[in-house]
């Protein structure tokens, strides 16, 4: 908190955090004090909090391994990201990224090879796409990273990206559900964000759907 005086603090993993420090970081967020170690006056906290995490915050809060206290502290705004395979569009601007950390062009992924990565499953999401990114650099020694390079570390013979869901599929079930985005993605085994994004390529929405559904049948 000291460190981070007038800017942001992010706490990665907050899933992780034991139960000791979760009443510590719970006392300086509702008191917005804290007492850096070794003095003897408290200090005014002046950061954003940011707290990101994988694992299921409710379902740790239901088995008592996480504080309900601490947990609404922190759930003031909530941003759910899906995974990577739900977001494959990312993929190319995400490996351009890690090759400029790597000081190498854009062109230093062959095409085939880009298709390789937009075809995997990535059960790691991102982090384990840039693991496999700043891996294949080395061995690719200066060259360009092909198939053969991605081989090694399981990017390889994978079946291609599912087709795009049909929007009349998600639609359908949705008006099944009566217009519940929750109930219809869990049918549809995908997250609410995900329905939405198809709803959208249809140019349709559940509000909208929501209100059809409200107007009295038609003969």
């Amino acid at each position: 908190f000291d460190a981070a005086r007038g800017g942001s603090l992010l706490l990665d993993e907050i899933g992780e955090l034991p139960r000791s420090a979760q009443a510590k970081l719970l006392r300086v967020l509702e008191s917005g004090s804290y007492r850096p170690l070794g003095a003897i006056r408290e200090k005014q906290a002046d950061v954003r909090v940011l707290a990101a995490t994988n694992r299921d915050l409710a379902q740790l809060c239901a088995s008592g391994e996480f504080r309900l206290d601490l947990y609404y502290r922190l759930a003031v705004l909530r941003i759910e990201l899906p995974p990577l395979r739900e977001r494959r569009a990312d993929i190319p601007g995400l490996v351009h990224r890690f090759l400029e950390r790597a000081r190498r062009p854009p062109e230093a992924v062959a095409p085939e090879a880009m298709g390789r990565l937009l075809a995997h499953a990535w059960p790691g999401n991102v982090r384990e796409l840039r693991s496999v990114v700043e891996r294949t650099l080395l061995r690719a020694r200066g060259g360009a990273i092909d198939s053969f390079d991605l081989e090694e570390w399981g990017v390889a013979a994978l079946p291609a990206a599912p087709p795009a869901a049909d929007p009349c599929e998600s639609v359908r079930v949705l008006v099944e559900h009566r217009g519940r985005l929750a109930a219809a993605a869990a049918a549809l085994g995908v997250s609410p964000r995900t329905l939405q994004r198809r709803l959208r390529a249809g140019g349709l929405s559940a509000r909208s759907l929501r209100r059809e559904l409200a107007l009295p049948a038609r003969h």
